[in-house]
Parts: structure tokens; C-alpha cells; sequence
């Protein structure tokens, strides 16, 4: 008979777990308002540094193949190498600063999973209804602050529109992947979630982001039991055109897509990608972040795509790592590429890599790979079946084993 754990551990137990739930929640609602300009120290980083801390105080009971583990800290490591080196080439800072969101990003990843591995069901559905609560926040405060639907991009509390879309995106995505690996939420809920999704992007006027969109919608559709009514993102979309006053609002949309390509920042020069080209000598190893101005380009600015800043700012090297650390984590999940995929669609055209709730997504992702050992495992710890302790399995995996 196994002896059973003291009362205060328990209790301690108990409050980190509350405590996590209550920071992956906040995390979720609280990102789209910022606390000063882009780039600075955002809640969402101190929301983060509280969930690094609290994770480090806690058994680790990841159920990874070690391969996963050791590529996305050689990138991470990589990212934070090179940043601190052109910072002192450069003597600025700049490149540092660049480079610590992603690797914060990493650990975000990571403590995702642990959270997912310790009680999957619940933090799914943390995850799923946080993400629904931010975009009904986010669009009462549409509605109540009686921005123009029809005269300029809308941006709400973010710094500009793209920001806009990119959370809505993200947050949308997120829903859906949790409502799938889920599976027992309500037509209802994938209702409301596709015309807030769908009328925030719309919004914010983004390109990227509306072809994007079409590609959530289908797949949302495609993918869950409970969304296969064909007609759940056509009455999202039909609901929103049917208002009046949204009639002009929807006029412009046609026109705004017909568009894509024909403006000069929308060639490959004008998202930065002639960089890669133009400066060949930082294409192993990376050019860093940051101190823009060494590169005469259109515009000296980041490079406006995630694929892009990755290999010229981090180099074939870093790429690679990235390249390697996803697929190995994704494994052969089919769900978990398709889930990933609005966001690569408009990471072609802007860079997101430091947006805090990418990296959730890429956690929810890896899920469907592991959900049904995980879950398993969650359930059986939660009913007391038995304690479990870190120990390497079979075929290089580090496995919770009961």
C-alpha cells in the first residue's frame, strides 16, 4: 500500500495548479492590451516569467521523444548566442532584445505541455473558453467604443492593424484546435467563436489575415465532428453582412483582396525578403535583429514575414533548427500541421514569431500527437491511480510512467 502524500503538499499542489491556470487564462484575455509602446516589457512577459517560475518549483512530467527536447533548446540557445554576439559586435542591444521573445516563446512551449501533461482536459478547456472570453472582450469593446467600421483599418488597443488580426488569428485558431482535441463543446460556441474571429479580421483590414481566415473556416468545418454544418462560417459571415450599417464596411473588403500583390510593400522587397539575397554573407549563420539600419533596403524596418526574418536574421542554422525542432514535434499529425497552418499562411507576409500565444498554439498542435496518452495519463493521476515518475521509455522518450 502506498503511502499517501502529506495534507500541505497537497494543499501546495493544489495552488500551483490554480495558480497556473488562473496566469495561462490571463495570459489569453490580457494580450491585446499593451502596457507601453511595441517592443517594450508587455504583461503577457511578466504573466510569463510568473508561469517560468512556478514550473521550475514542479516535477517535471513532460512525455517527449528527447530529440523534440534537445532541437528546441539548441534553438533557443542558438536565437539567444547570436543575438548576444551582434549586440556586442554592434554595441547595442538591439539584437538581445530581439532575440529574448523567442526564447521565452520556447519556454512557453514547453510550459504548455507541462500543463497539458498534468491535467490535459482542464487546461484544453482553460485554453478554449480563455480565447473565446478575449475575442467577446474584444468585440463588445467594438461595440461599445463605436469605432468606424468603414473609414480606416481598425486596431482596437493594438499598435496597428496587422497586430489585430494576428491575435484574432492566433486566438481563433487555438479555440478550434482545443475544441477538437476536445470534441464535447457546443455547435454554439464554434458559432460565436467563427463571427468574432471572422469580424475582428475583418476589421483590421488584413489581407494576410482574411486569406488566412478562409483557411481556419474551412478547416474548422473540415476537421470537428461537431462542426461538420456547412453552413456554420457562411451564417458567421451572412450575420455580419446582413447588418446595415456594415453594408459599406463589406463593400471595401471585395476590393481589399483584389488588391493583394499590387502594392509595393506587398512584393518581396517591399516584406524584406531581398535581404536574404542582397547580403549573402550573413545567410549561414544570421544577421541578427535589431540596429535595422545596416541594410539598405525598402525599408528599414524587420522583415515582414516569420520565415523570412528567421533565415536572414538567425541564418540556414537557426532555420534549420526551427525547421527540424517543429517537425520532430509534430510527429505525423496530420491535425496538428493543419491547426499550424493560418498562422504559416500569414507568417508569409508579417513576422509573429515573438507573439507569446504562437507558441501556445504550437503546444496545442504537438497535443494531437501525444493527446491520447496524455489525456489517459491525466485522468488516471487525477482518479488516483497510481503515482508517476520521470523515467526514459522505449524508443528515446522521456515518459511519465506510473
Amino acid at each position: 500500500m502506498s503511502a499517501q502524500p502529506p495534507a500541505t503538499a497537497l494543499l501546495v499542489s493544489s495552488s500551483r495548479d490554480a495558480a497556473s491556470a488562473a496566469l495561462l487564462w490571463l495570459l489569453i484575455v490580457c494580450t491585446p492590451f499593451p502596457l507601453g509602446q511595441t517592443g517594450s516589457i508587455q504583461l503577457s512577459h511578466i504573466l510569463l516569467s510568473v508561469l517560468v517560475i512556478i514550473a521550475i518549483t514542479r516535477p517535471v512530467v513532460l512525455d517527449l521523444p528527447v530529440i523534440v527536447l534537445l532541437l528546441w533548446i539548441a534553438f533557443a540557445s542558438y536565437v539567444l548566442s547570436v543575438g548576444m554576439i551582434w549586440a556586442s559586435l554592434l554595441g547595442d542591444f538591439e539584437p538581445l532584445i530581439y532575440a529574448l521573445p523567442i526564447a521565452l516563446g520556447v519556454a512557453t512551449f514547453f510550459i504548455v505541455l507541462l500543463e497539458l501533461r498534468r491535467n490535459a482536459p482542464r487546461v484544453i478547456t482553460i485554453l478554449r473558453n480563455a480565447c473565446l472570453i478575449s475575442l467577446l472582450l474584444q468585440g463588445a469593446l467594438l461595440v461599445v467604443g463605436q469605432w468606424d467600421l468603414t473609414s480606416a483599418r481598425g486596431t482596437l488597443f493594438f499598435a496597428n492593424p496587422n497586430q489585430l488580426a494576428y491575435f484574432a488569428l492566433l486566438a481563433g485558431s487555438i479555440f478550434f484546435a482545443c475544441h477538437h482535441l476536445r470534441n464535447d463543446g457546443s455547435v454554439a460556441m464554434m458559432f460565436a467563436m467563427s463571427i468574432l474571429t471572422s469580424g475582428l479580421l475583418l476589421f483590421s483590414r488584413s489581407k494576410a489575415g482574411i486569406v488566412a481566415l478562409a483557411f481556419l473556416l474551412v478547416l474548422a468545418v473540415a476537421r470537428q465532428q461537431r462542426g461538420r454544418i456547412v453552413v456554420l462560417p457562411s451564417i458567421a459571415l451572412i450575420t455580419l453582412a446582413a447588418l446595415p450599417q456594415l453594408f459599406e464596411f463589406f463593400t471595401e473588403i471585395v476590393p481589399t483582396l483584389l488588391q493583394i500583390g499590387s502594392e509595393q510593400d506587398e512584393s518581396l522587397a517591399g516584406r524584406g525578403y531581398d535581404r536574404i539575397w542582397r547580403f549573402p554573407q550573413y545567410l549561414f549563420f544570421g544577421a541578427g535583429e535589431g540596429a535595422f539600419q545596416r541594410f539598405r533596403s525598402m525599408y528599414d524596418v524587420e522583415i515582414h514575414s516569420t520565415l523570412g526574418s528567421l533565415i536572414f536574421s538567425y541564418g540556414l542554422v537557426g532555420a534549420g533548427l526551427a525547421l527540424l525542432a517543429l517537425v520532430a514535434s509534430i510527429g505525423r499529425s496530420l491535425a496538428g500541421f493543419l491547426y499550424l497552418g493560418p498562422v504559416m499562411i500569414y507568417g508569409l507576409a508579417h513576422n509573429g514569431i515573438r507573439q507569446p500565444l504562437l507558441w501556445v498554439l504550437l503546444a496545442v498542435a504537438v497535443s494531437f500527437e501525444f493527446s491520447s496518452r496524455a489525456v489517459k495519463a491525466s485522468y488516471a493521476q487525477r482518479q488516483g491511480q497510481g503515482s508517476y515518475a520521470l523515467s526514459k521509455g522505449d524508443h528515446g522518450r522521456i515518459q511519465v510512467r506510473r
